[in-house]
Formats: C-alpha cells, sequence, structure tokens
C-alpha cells in the first residue's frame, strides 16, 4: 500500500499541490531560479518528503480564462506523469506572456523540457 500523501501516476493530490501564498513567497524568495522565453521556474528542497506545484498564470498572459487554464492544465499533467522521478522539492511555475502564444503541442513540449531539466538537475 502507498504512503499517505503518495500519488498515483494519474493523480494531483492536495498535498502535492503549493495552496498557500507563504509557500509561494518562501519559494520564490529562497529557491532557485530558471527562466526560459515561456516560463519562469523557481525550485526549492522540502523535507515533506514528495514533490509540490504551485502555478501562477496572469491575466497577462492570456485574456481568457480558457487559455490560462489550458496552460495550467498542461503543467499539471506533465507534472503527474513526471513526479515519481522528481526529487522531494517545492516548484513554482510562473507562466510568462510567450506561454500564451503557444498551441497545445507546444506548451506539452515546453512543460515537458522544465520537468525533464528538474529530473536532469537532481541526478
Amino acid at each position: 500500500m502507498a504512503a499517505p500523501g503518495a500519488a498515483s501516476p494519474v493523480s494531483f493530490r492536495r498535498v502535492q499541490r503549493l495552496l498557500d501564498g507563504k509557500d509561494f513567497t518562501r519559494v520564490m524568495r529562497r529557491g532557485t531560479r530558471s527562466q526560459d522565453s515561456n516560463f519562469l521556474v523557481y525550485v526549492l528542497r522540502n523535507r515533506i518528503g514528495l514533490p509540490r506545484l504551485g502555478l501562477s498564470v496572469s491575466r497577462r498572459v492570456s485574456r481568457l480564462a480558457t487559455g490560462r487554464n489550458l496552460i495550467k492544465r498542461i503543467l499539471r499533467e506533465q507534472f503527474r506523469s513526471h513526479a515519481a522521478a522528481l526529487p522531494d522539492i517545492d516548484i513554482v511555475v510562473n507562466a510568462r506572456q510567450a506561454a500564451g502564444r503557444l498551441n497545445r503541442r507546444e506548451l506539452n513540449v515546453a512543460a515537458n523540457t522544465i520537468f525533464h531539466q528538474l529530473i536532469k538537475s537532481s541526478n
């Protein structure tokens, strides 16, 4: 049986989410930062025992909620598919305006790249 809070490959449980503004602030102030033209990513080790994800997609990225929701949905999907290989880290992903101009396929590639780089840097 899986440990409490451990997630199956297809779930995104509450314990895997950064929900509190204090957590976002802590990761953004103390964590390491990397960026590309589409996303700004902050990463900080945690002692929770599993990776956690926080997302920030502002109206500047897409004026339509459907566009912002698509970006968040794809980031969550990629996180779920890579969670088992990720170290115990808190991740905050801020979408940039360029992300709002990407189609679904390009968003998947960009999000996949983020998580592959995190896995690679942890080894």
